[in-house]
C-alpha cells in the first residue's frame, strides 16, 4: 500500500528522500510507500498526506450498514422427534 504525501517545504523536498522510493519531483505529490519511514516523517511534520478526493457513491457505501440477507442467517431447526419424548415424559411423571 502506498501513501501519497507532500513535503511541507522546498528545503524538505530537496534534502528528504525516501529510501525505496526515491527523492521528490520538483513540484506535486509523491507515492511512498506505507513504512515506518513514512510513518516517522508524517509524525515529525516533514510531510503531510495528500487527501484522495473520494468518488461521490463510494463515500455512500462505505457510511451505509452492511445489511445480511435473510436466508443467509439461519437458525437450526428443532428436531420433531424432541417434542413427543418431551411430552411423554412429563405425563408420566404426572402419574
Amino acid at each position: 500500500m502506498t501513501i501519497k504525501v507532500v513535503p511541507k517545504n522546498d528545503t524538505i523536498r530537496k534534502q528528504i528522500k525516501h529510501p525505496v522510493a526515491g527523492k521528490f519531483r520538483a513540484q506535486g505529490s509523491m507515492d511512498w510507500p506505507d513504512d515506518s519511514f513514512t510513518a516517522r516523517r508524517i509524525r515529525d511534520g516533514d510531510v503531510t498526506v495528500e487527501e484522495q478526493p473520494q468518488a461521490e457513491g463510494a463515500a455512500e457505501d462505505n457510511d451505509a450498514p452492511k445489511q445480511t440477507h435473510p436466508e443467509a442467517v439461519q437458525e437450526p431447526a428443532a428436531t420433531t422427534s424432541d417434542a413427543p419424548s418431551e411430552a411423554k415424559a412429563s405425563k408420566s411423571r404426572s402419574r
